[in-house]
């Protein structure tokens, strides 16, 4: 994908509200981690969750954005993805922040948890796993498994 770029700016309009948007989430979630540092119980006091919640969104802006501006690539599918800066474990930036909002927007339907950081995600195997979940969930379901080996 190519955009103009005039001096250090990117001439796309719409990169301009993801921007502003995401200097929001990021005054909030300033703001949530100052609370939470003077929390006894920032568990009980809901301000992990506030802060889950503002992090989901600012995926969903991410999303919005690529999803916005992917259409005028030649590419189809998942490969509209599989784009720009690559991380060490081959994912590439886009596919994992893609799969963040729809693992924050979806994860909830799911009938498990993932259980991050532990060797196994409640005896789940591949096979299970298909069971459970569509095969967009599927896809979210092994970004997201790759990024936490990350």
């Amino acid at each position: 994908m190519v955009y103009l770029k005039v001096g250090d700016q990117y001439a796309d309009g719409c990169f301009g509200h993801l921007e502003k948007f995401l200097r929001i989430v990021d005054y909030e979630l300033s703001e949530i981690q100052s609370r939470i540092d003077k929390s006894k119980d920032p568990d009980s006091d809901g301000l992990l969750d506030l802060g889950e919640y503002m992090i989901g969104y600012g995926f969903i802006a991410i999303q919005r954005y690529i999803t916005s501006t992917y259409p005028q690539t030649p590419l189809r599918g998942r490969d509209r993805l599989k784009r720009g800066h690559q991380l060490k474990n081959g994912l590439h930036l886009i596919e994992a922040l893609n799969a963040g909002a729809n693992y924050w927007k979806h994860e909830p339907e799911w009938p498990f948890q993932i259980n991050y950081g532990l060797p196994d995600d409640e005896g789940l195997t591949p096979v299970s796993i298909d069971r459970y979940l569509n095969a967009n969930s599927k896809t979210t379901y092994d970004v997201i498994a790759r990024l936490r080996t990350y």
